[in-house]
């Protein structure tokens, strides 16, 4: 680009604006950035144009640039001005609200930090952005560490975000059932008794075994009043019999006890 006489510039773009030519005057006016890209009065000026023809994009990505200087810098009120002005022509961008937060906290502004930062939680909370939120939580933690309702709302957010998850890993944690995928007994095993249940238990000769008492259907020795033994079937409980004792209460004798008498 050749040389140019800014002054000239400047004056020629002034008038083009004065006469109602933006779009020319902003021609002109980026001249000028190009051969200063740091006159930043000219770029702020040029986003005001942008914003006079309703181009906000255009104009916001302006005032950024000059937001941005001015933070560098250490210029916190005059970028806190500038991004006050990208805020009122899109307030639907988050942008806007997290650097005013910052500038804020850097100013010891902390009411104006977090309400400002509240408004980017709950707007994440909204698009269902919970790991964004809970960033900029903890960002309203760091600068002040003493706001419980701050803590306990980045940990509720946390608890949401978890119980979400866990039913799941749950399900996935679950063993497979025991037996799962085997198929059922063979008939020649049902028959032999020797089937064993899915999941490895038992087989059905060791089940009937192991429910079977000790003893049943054992015949047992006892003596007749000869003082022979004979086979007999174990005697069962009769009303009045339990326990070896009468219904009148007295003890009956012991088999093979001689009477007297007798």
């Amino acid at each position: 680009m050749a040389k140019i006489n800014p002054v000239k510039v400047k004056q020629e773009a002034d008038k083009l604006e004065k006469g109602g030519k933006v779009t020319e005057a902003i021609a002109l006016y980026k001249q000028l950035i190009e051969d200063n890209p740091r006159d930043w009065n000219i770029i702020n000026k040029v986003g005001d144009l942008y914003a006079k023809l309703n181009k906000f994009r255009e104009a916001a990505e302006q005032y950024a640039k000059v937001a941005d200087f001015y933070a560098k810098d250490g210029f916190h009120l005059k970028a806190i001005a500038i991004w006050k002005k990208i805020n009122k022509l899109d307030a639907t961008s988050l942008d806007p609200y997290l650097n005013l937060a910052e500038l804020y906290g850097k100013q010891g502004l902390m009411m104006e930090a977090k309400s400002h930062y509240q408004i980017v939680v709950d707007e994440y909370i909204k698009r269902g952005k919970t790991r964004e939120a809970g960033d900029v939580l903890k960002k309203m933690a760091e600068i002040d560490p003493g706001d419980l309702k701050v803590r306990s709302k980045l940990a509720d957010l946390y608890t949401r975000e978890g119980s979400a998850e866990g039913p799941q890993d749950r399900r996935q944690e679950q063993p497979p059932a025991p037996g799962a995928g085997e198929g059922p007994p063979r008939p020649e095993e049902l028959r032999q008794g020797h089937a064993v249940p899915r999941g490895g238990g038992p087989g059905l000769a060791e089940q009937r075994r192991g429910h079977d008492p000790p003893g049943r259907g054992l015949p047992r020795l006892q003596e007749n009043r000869g003082g022979g033994g004979s086979l007999q079937a174990p005697d069962r409980d009769e009303p009045g019999r339990r326990g070896g004792a009468r219904a009148d209460g007295a003890r009956a004798p012991h088999a093979g006890t001689v009477r007297p008498g007798l």
